[in-house]
């Protein structure tokens, strides 16, 4: 065999039991062809509707040239089998991918994964993105062109990130979105109302992100399955977020008495840590607690 050109044939391949993490995907097949130099590829998993296609070849010049799609995956059986989400996301997103990467020097390939279209399913509110969504690979780094996802009622998520070849991240993100999707993901909340408004840049590396933004909660209500009371007409502000903790305060009406709190978030890489907080009324201790938040953000 001189070349790639010179194979040609099929092949095929059945897969039984497959699973990745906890999300079964059962009974699969995957095939292949070759000819003229093009080799390309299926994989199809009927139980979960998953099926993926790619083929490649080799020009002249020795540049490996591939792309792949994998069409209209269902989001909700992934998302919750591998525990990335709650399960009150669903959804589908179709992704293609192009790559082209010379053999001798594969750092100075490129590619993009493009994303389109996203629609998200969040607490019964559909989300969809405006335009395809790009991550472009270039010169052993990665960025993500800015992307917009927009709700069919009310909210709206924004965002752009780079990942130098060096590992270092630059990511900035801003929302608008409705508290109300929290009450189906969260049994602890009985009721919630308002919009929060958030700006978010992560910066460091991807492993250990460092953090900085500040966001507000406007005309809120908040009614937890625990507590007697509904906090009305919140008003909060979230400052910046500095050596892994975000410093919050607030103020609202529970019944008709007027209440000040005050607390502050712990933050673990991507994860929410310990929360601590008071409640005031008129200066007076009404209430301390601890882990409330805690228990939100898991």
């Amino acid at each position: 065999m001189r070349s790639p050109a010179d194979v040609t044939g099929t092949a095929r391949a059945v897969l039984d039991d497959v699973a990745v993490g906890s999300l079964p995907l059962g009974r699969g097949q995957f095939d292949v062809t070759a000819r003229d130099g093009v080799f390309r590829a299926e994989l199809a998993f009927p139980e979960q509707r998953l099926r993926a296609s790619g083929s490649a070849r080799i020009d002249a010049g020795g540049v490996l040239l591939a792309e792949a799609a994998v069409p209209d995956v269902d989001l909700a059986p992934l998302t919750r089998a591998l525990g990335l989400a709650p399960a009150t996301l669903g959804g589908t997103l179709s992704v293609r991918a192009t790559a082209r990467v010379p053999l001798a020097e594969p750092r100075h390939g490129d590619g993009v994964l493009s994303i389109d279209p996203v629609r998200l399913v969040v607490a019964g509110d559909t989300w969809a993105s405006q335009g395809p969504t790009q991550i472009r690979w270039a010169q052993g780094g990665l960025s993500l062109a800015e992307f917009r996802l927009a709700a069919k009622n009310e909210g709206l998520v924004s965002g752009s990130a780079t990942l130098g070849a060096d590992g270092k991240l630059d990511a900035r993100a801003s929302a608008q979105v409705p508290l109300a999707m929290l009450a189906d993901m969260r049994p602890e909340i009985r009721e919630i109302g308002g919009v929060l408004d958030l700006s978010l840049r992560a910066s460091g590396s991807p492993a250990a992100p460092a953090f900085a933004g500040e966001g507000a909660i406007h005309r809120g209500n908040l009614l937890l399955r625990d507590r007697p009371e509904t906090l009305r007409d919140v008003e909060a502000r979230f400052g910046s977020v500095e050596s892994g903790r975000a410093a919050q305060r607030s103020h609202g009406l529970a019944g008709r008495r007027p209440r000040q709190a005050r607390g502050a978030v712990a933050l673990n890489g991507w994860q929410l840590g310990g929360y601590r907080f008071k409640l005031q009324a008129q200066e007076r201790p009404r209430w301390t607690g601890r882990g409330v938040l805690e228990r939100l953000g898991r």
